[in-house]
C-alpha cells in the first residue's frame, strides 16, 4: 500500500477511533470525552514528515466536523474533547470584571483579595479599574497563599 498523505478528515477520524479503541480496551469499557497526544501521533496518523499550520488548522474544523474540538496544549501536545460535553462547563463572563466592591462575594480567598484591594484604592471602582501590575500583585498573592494552606506530603 502506498503512503500517501492522509487527509485532515481521515487522520481525525482515526486519532477519535484510536482514542475509542483503547476506552474499550479499559475495564470496565468506559466512555471517552476527552484525550491527548502527541505532535508524532499526528503525523503518524496522516502519514506527514512534518506538521503545516494549514493542516492543523484543517484538522482542527475535520475534528469540530465530527463533534469534537481540538486545541494546543504546548508546542508538541494537542487535546480533544467531545463538544457537547465542553459546552457544560462553567461559563466565564466579562460581566464579573465590572462587579465594585461592594458587590464581590465576602467569602472565599479570590474575592477576599481584590476586596482588600479594592477597599485600599481610591480610585478603583472594580477589578476592570485596576492597572495590569496591581492585577498582576494580587493575583500571584492569592496563588502564594493557596500554595501556603496546601498540606505537604
Amino acid at each position: 500500500m502506498a503512503s500517501k498523505l492522509r487527509s485532515a478528515a481521515a487522520t481525525a477520524r482515526l486519532l477519535v477511533t484510536m482514542a475509542t479503541l483503547l476506552a474499550e480496551e479499559s475495564v470496565p469499557p468506559r466512555e471517552i470525552s476527552r484525550f491527548r497526544f502527541g505532535s508524532v501521533t499526528i503525523r503518524r496518523t496522516g502519514r506527514r514528515s512534518y506538521l503545516t499550520a494549514p493542516f492543523l488548522s484543517d484538522l482542527a474544523e475535520e475534528v469540530a466536523q465530527i463533534g469534537w474540538t481540538m486545541f494546543t496544549i504546548n508546542s508538541d501536545q494537542f487535546a480533544i474533547v467531545r463538544t457537547d460535553k465542553a459546552s457544560s462547563w462553567l461559563q466565564v463572563s466579562s460581566k464579573r470584571l465590572s462587579l465594585s466592591f461592594e458587590e464581590l462575594p465576602r467569602e472565599g480567598t479570590t474575592a477576599g483579595a481584590f476586596r482588600n484591594f479594592l477597599a485600599g484604592a481610591n480610585e478603583c471602582g472594580s477589578i476592570t479599574d485596576m492597572d495590569d501590575e496591581d492585577i498582576i500583585h494580587v493575583f500571584d498573592a492569592i496563588a502564594d497563599q493557596v500554595e501556603d494552606e496546601e498540606p505537604e506530603e
